[in-house]
């Protein structure tokens, strides 16, 4: 049913809009583009792997997010320096969707799980942000890439900032915690989160919530996100 529906996304919403010059291009770009999905926007590789130019994927990523496939969520840059900019990353705006595009079947690999979860969160914060107000503003925050310090969302609302990282093991361990001990010395941090893919909440001795997936769902349906 998805691949039918990326094929009818192709047909009536492309070809027949005349979004696109060169459709078999972006057919191509489309898996290529999956394959990038809760990574950061990487133009010059994309263009490379689908044989295009950069200009064209900056078009192609334009109408992925026009159509509203897909969502590019900027990084938190407290300092509008050039030289610390960091680019988006691209976020599909269905798991399944995902692996339609992929031509992918059957159970999960487990190197989709991250991704495919981290994916999923990002449009349910996304949805509960439009309909209650859950925020003013939405990033990933990674101030250092050297060293992959990095913390999946970082929401903001009024002067506090709520940190969320996404785990899919259902096994928690400490190494799943540098990016948010690593962002508690961000001036407003309120809340920080890990989610993951076990069923046990509780709170570190440093602060942080550890709460499974159904945890976070019942905060943000309940609005208690923010403490």
């Amino acid at each position: 049913m998805l691949e039918s529906y990326v094929r009818l996304y192709l047909r009536e919403e492309v070809r027949a809009e005349g979004l696109v010059r060169n459709l078999p291009g972006f057919a191509r770009f489309l898996p290529v583009a999956a394959l990038h999905h809760g990574q950061v926007v990487n133009i010059s590789g994309i263009a490379r792997d689908c044989g295009v130019a950069r200009a064209t994927v900056q078009g192609y990523l334009d109408i992925l997010e026009d159509t509203l496939l897909a969502f590019r969520l900027p990084a938190f840059q407290p300092r509008l320096r050039a030289r610390e900019r960091r680019h988006p990353k691209l976020y599909w705006v269905d798991p399944g969707l995902v692996r339609a595009v992929k031509r992918l079947h059957g159970p999960i690999a487990p190197e989709e799980r991250g991704a495919l979860l981290e994916g999923w969160v990002l449009h349910l914060l996304r949805a509960h942000g439009e309909q209650g107000g859950l925020f003013d503003a939405l990033h990933y925050w990674a101030p250092h890439p050297a060293n992959r310090t990095e913390v999946d969302f970082l929401l903001r609302r009024d002067s506090e900032l709520a940190a969320i990282e996404v785990k899919s093991q259902p096994r928690y361990h400490t190494g799943m915690l540098p990016g948010l001990r690593a962002i508690a010395a961000l001036p407003g941090i309120a809340r920080r989160v890990l989610v993951y893919g076990g069923k046990r909440s509780f709170r570190t001795g440093d602060g942080i919530d550890v709460w499974p997936v159904a945890r976070l769902q019942q905060a943000l349906a309940e609005g208690t996100l923010w403490p």
